[in-house]
């Protein structure tokens, strides 16, 4: 495996019923605040992307800021996307950095810490667990005979899976997969657990004997690639 490019790194932190107080963080002065600490080009009060599954429909909707950015331990990195829900807070980021995101998380709670409700409670308070999902592309160092005679190949991913994902993380919750589809999806999309997807696909614009995908995954970038280098593992072994 190698070309690895982490095109984008996602997580999720939910909370229960009615603990995002999206009235109070619709506020203008709550919204330009949250704007300038991550230097977000744009705002809008809008329906999230339903990345981690199903949005509620309220009043407001929700939020999303786009195209933001953040300094750490002397690291740079770009935000594609900070959104708020009824129910999530969920940050999106490109590159590797993805253990700063529960920084990032910490740094939102801080600032939305001075909004007190009427019942006095802060308008966004502790989550209560957290998700995941990544973006990967790469080359596979096998050739196109190797997908032929590797059969089952959902069996293959099946076993790949159980073997990198420990077995309290083998439950995920329903996600959308963007698929980018060259002239031929190989070998196809496969669903482990529970309305979940792994989605490994060849890379937009390219061939199969380039052998360059694109996986979707609602995994740990680290858990990607382990699982993706395990999926080699078993292509190169002949399974």
């Amino acid at each position: 495996m190698k070309n690895i490019a982490i095109l984008t790194a996602s997580q999720a932190f939910t909370y229960p019923a009615d603990q995002i107080r999206l009235s109070f963080l619709s506020m203008s002065a709550v919204q330009n605040i949250i704007q300038h600490t991550f230097q977000f080009r744009t705002s809008a009060i809008t329906t999230p992307p339903s990345t981690f599954g199903p949005v509620e429909l309220t009043n407001p909707p929700g939020l999303v800021y786009e195209w933001g950015e953040w300094s750490a331990e002397d690291v740079a990195f770009p935000i594609r996307l900070l959104t708020i829900d009824q129910r999530r807070v969920v940050w999106q980021i490109a590159g590797s950095h993805t253990e700063h995101i529960e920084g990032l998380m910490n740094q939102l709670l801080a600032v939305c810490s001075a909004t007190i409700t009427e019942d006095g409670t802060t308008a966004l308070g502790a989550w209560d667990k957290t998700q995941w999902y990544s973006e990967l592309s790469f080359t596979l160092e096998v050739g196109i005979e190797a997908w032929k005679r590797t059969m089952p190949i959902l069996q293959l991913i099946d076993d790949a899976l159980y073997s990198v994902i420990p077995a309290s993380q083998r439950t995920f919750p329903s996600i959308n997969v963007f698929n980018y589809r060259g002239d031929e999806t190989f070998p196809g999309e496969y669903r482990p657990w529970h309305g979940s997807k792994f989605n490994l696909t060849l890379r937009q614009g390219t061939t199969i004997d380039e052998q360059t995908f694109y996986s979707a995954a609602p995994l740990k970038t680290r858990d990607h690639i382990a699982l993706i280098e395990k999926i080699e593992e078993y292509l190169q072994n002949g399974f």
